[in-house]
């Protein structure tokens, strides 16, 4: 037998030994000691970022942002009804402005949106997170809630308002409801009523009328906006004007020429403003003198279907209308007008009349 099959024979007579690596207690204990080195690094970063500011005003129980949190239509967090939430908010009263302001200006890094991407797939760390975006809703909507109590506010919501263009329409929202203690934010909303998006001139022009104070200033602003191309901007100025009352009344020759403006455009299916109607209230409010001597001069077309000569015809068992005798007719209508018209009813019984009135409308 030669030296290779010698070798052969050996390996195969030798018995199977398997190779077992064995676990030290000193590797488990280092292999231990880096996971928590590893936990305690995460936990810090995640403490790091989601570090706790001064503590949060709460409603039996319930902090103030998960109350909140109704007011985000997009918020997969449990939802307590609108009701409750005002109600809490009520309740904490100015003790939340200063949660209200921070949860308004929140802003999620996008380190915080890996890191809570990171956390979210894991069992051992546990966070609770109200994303930014809810929290602005939420404050927002609380700050309107407090509406003038919300006063104190009113320095930070214009600063904001100022350098932070992705929250303008929203602030000017709630500088309406906290109304004339909201006045040195005019100048700002002034600037922004002719800004180019139509849905911060709609918010900026409302928010005016909220406020309603410097008439001088502000009404001839409205004026203009009464012929902005947004149907959104002129609702608006025709809604902040009637918070001026008769501090408004330079705006009648506007709103006079404004209604039948109006009432010549052609209104869609669903649409929900509309305007002409409006206005014409509006301009009662301010002025009904002025409204009363307009009212003649306009006019507007209205097709109407009336009876020429309607039959109804009873029997014991039904009851018969002619209503082939519906004519449609077309007439031209002031809201100021009379239109009158006879009726003359009979009653017969058997072909004879038994009762015959006439009466004028």
């Amino acid at each position: 037998m030669d030296g290779s099959n010698q070798s052969l024979t050996r390996w195969a007579n030798t018995p199977f030994r398997p190779r077992i690596s064995y676990i030290t207690p000193m590797k488990t204990r280092s292999r231990i000691a880096f996971a928590i080195l590893v936990l305690a690094a995460v936990g810090g970063l995640v403490r790091a970022v989601f570090k706790p500011g001064e503590p949060e005003p709460a409603f039996q129980g319930t902090p103030l942002s998960v109350s909140l949190t109704v007011f985000d239509e997009r918020s997969t967090e449990p939802r307590p009804d609108f009701r409750a939430a005002r109600e809490a908010v009520r309740q904490i009263g100015t003790n939340a402005i200063p949660a209200l302001l921070r949860m308004l200006r929140a802003k999620d890094s996008a380190l915080t949106l890996k890191l809570i991407s990171l956390v979210g797939k894991q069992q051992i760390i546990k966070i609770h997170h109200v994303p930014a975006s809810t929290q602005n809703v939420g404050a927002a909507a609380a700050l309107e809630t407090l509406g003038a109590a919300a006063q104190d506010a009113v320095p930070q919501l214009i600063e904001m308002f100022d350098h932070i263009p992705s929250r303008q329409s929203e602030i000017a929202l709630i500088l309406s409801c906290i109304g004339p203690p909201a006045k040195g934010a005019i100048p700002s909303l002034l600037l922004a009523a002719s800004n180019t998006n139509s849905s911060l001139r709609s918010n900026a022009v409302f928010a005016l009328g909220g406020i309603h104070s410097e008439p001088e200033t502000v009404v001839p602003v409205l004026i203009k906006a009464m012929r902005d191309p947004s149907d959104s901007v002129r609702y608006s100025a025709v809604t902040a004007l009637l918070a001026f009352g008769t501090n408004a009344s330079p705006a009648v020759p506007a709103l006079i020429e404004l209604i039948p403006r109006e009432r010549e455009r052609t209104i869609t299916p669903g649409q929900h403003l509309i305007i002409y109607a409006w206005a014409e209230h509006v301009l009662k409010q301010i002025d009904s003198e002025a409204a009363a001597r307009a009212n003649p001069s306009i006019r507007h077309p209205l097709t109407v279907r009336i009876p020429t000569g309607l039959r109804v015809i009873g029997t014991d068992d039904a009851l018969t209308i002619g209503w082939a005798s519906l004519q449609e007719t077309n007439l031209t209508v002031g809201t100021n007008m009379v239109l009158g018209s006879t009726m003359e009813r009979q009653i017969l019984r058997n072909g004879v009349t038994e009762k015959s009135a006439e009466s004028e409308y």
